[in-house]
């Protein structure tokens, strides 16, 4: 736990009412793990089915644990998908993937303080400290939410190394995803694409729909810091597309607003309003 502790050490997240994030001084015992970590794990979780229909319980694209629980967050069920995601973690304590979103979505849920939250996210990874990949990325999760983008990068990296010194390629392809996530709030654009880039080739290789649809995003968020208009209405296109049949709305919204913010640089504003009025229905 040291690692968590120095990353905590004098921080907490609350969410006011007003929706934003404020920070305050931290003094707050883990003595509810247990029961949490307990709830997580007993409540029932069922495979999503994927079909052109979206989420249904029909024949058609099977996702895997740590995705589904992916699905259910950007569909704005956090509470499931912290369920599903602690579930998974019951099965495979190294899954990379259900640590990012039991992360992400303790975070969106409201559910507890970090010093909690990190405790937890070291005990369902089977973890005693911070040194596994899947610890490092949700470590590296809960600092970025809590606008500690520097400590986010470091984890993000380290988690890198660590997946690399394991062959483990799963978590290589979510810290690089990751890392370029927080390179673009950086403003590292170059640093940013070249891990977005190295996210989407390990998603594919993986055969993981919604990693490679968020991977394309990502990238085209990128290429639009450095006005590259070609490739980034290429890959915000990409994700637009793949984004439908998957029913990630939330990230079709997202690549309708960028394609319409490339739309205007066009002078094409017709279809600027159209992508505009796509992302509010979305």
């Amino acid at each position: 736990m040291a690692g968590a502790s120095r990353l905590l050490s004098a921080l907490t997240v609350d969410l006011g009412k007003d929706g934003v994030w404020s920070i305050r001084a931290l003094a707050s015992p883990i003595s509810r793990l247990a029961a949490l970590t307990l709830l997580l794990m007993a409540l029932p979780v069922t495979p999503l089915i994927v079909t052109a229909g979206g989420a249904e319980e029909d024949p058609g694209l099977i996702l895997s644990a740590g995705e589904t629980a992916w699905a259910e967050l950007v569909a704005g069920r956090p509470q499931d998908a912290a369920r599903r995601a602690a579930a998974a973690l019951g099965e495979d304590p190294g899954d990379p993937r259900s640590a990012a979103v039991l992360a992400m979505a303790t975070v969106e849920s409201g559910q507890g303080d970090p010093e909690l939250r990190v405790a937890e996210l070291l005990t369902l990874t089977a973890s005693d400290d911070d040194t596994t990949a899947a610890a490092r990325i949700g470590l590296g999760l809960i600092a970025a939410e809590a606008g500690d983008l520097l400590a986010a990068e470091t984890a993000y990296r380290s988690a890198l190394a660590a997946a690399e010194a394991a062959a483990d390629v799963s978590a290589q392809q979510v810290a690089q995803e990751q890392l370029a996530v927080v390179l673009i709030q950086m403003s590292r654009p170059p640093e940013a694409i070249a891990a977005a880039e190295a996210a989407l080739q390990l998603a594919r290789q993986l055969e993981q729909p919604v990693a490679t649809v968020f991977a394309q995003l990502t990238l085209g968020r990128a290429l639009v810091r450095t006005r590259d208009i070609d490739r980034s209405t290429a890959e915000l296109e990409a994700a637009r597309s793949a984004a439908i049949p998957l029913s990630l709305d939330l990230w079709r919204g997202d690549a309708a607003i960028a394609l319409s913010v490339l739309s205007i640089w066009r002078t094409d504003l017709d279809t600027a309003l159209e992508l505009r009025q796509e992302a509010l229905v979305a």
